[in-house]
């Protein structure tokens, strides 16, 4: 057992998830990662890092959510930490919930994005291009059609990316 002594000691956080990891400690160590990834100023171990995320996507989407929304609800805390290494895991990790179909990831990224923006079409939109990035152009042809729906055909963008949808299907 060790006792944290200083807990806004970044490389604490960098050394002790590469522990955890070792031992198969996965939530402690996608805690740990967590914690590093938002004080830290230059990521080590990116590689190992998204590793040890991918190990348990919606443990790991939970904890990064939380954080970002924190984050989001204290001002004070924007000047020292700025969470934009974890939005973007928080995407790779969506990337994954879509290739492996894990509805329970998607759901929860879904809802966050939702509350985040207070509307769901945008996220019919960014579901779109998610699903035509790793080839599942059914799904995203089906998403971008809501979206395009939902704005009563006024984005041109988005009708521009359904015709390219339907040609790679």
């Amino acid at each position: 057992t060790y006792e944290l002594v200083d807990d806004s000691y970044e490389p604490l956080y960098q050394y002790r998830l590469l522990v955890h990891h070792s031992l198969g400690e996965t939530h402690k160590a996608i805690d740990d990662a967590i914690k590093y990834c938002s004080m830290a100023d230059v990521i080590s171990y990116v590689d190992t890092i998204q590793k040890i995320f991918a190990e348990d996507v919606n443990y790991s989407m939970t904890q990064i959510i939380q954080l970002i929304q924190s984050f989001d609800d204290d001002d004070t805390s924007k000047e020292k930490h700025d969470p934009i290494y974890l939005r973007g895991v928080l995407s790779e990790l969506f990337g994954k919930a879509l290739q492996y179909d894990d509805e329970q990831s998607i759901e929860l990224y879904k809802r966050y994005y939702a509350q985040k923006d207070g509307t769901t079409y945008d996220i019919d939109y960014k579901m779109a291009k998610w699903y035509a990035r790793i080839g599942m152009y059914d799904r995203a042809i089906e998403d971008i059609s809501k979206y395009i729906d939902s704005t009563n055909g006024t984005d041109q963008q988005a009708i521009s990316d359904l015709a390219v949808f339907k040609r790679m299907e």
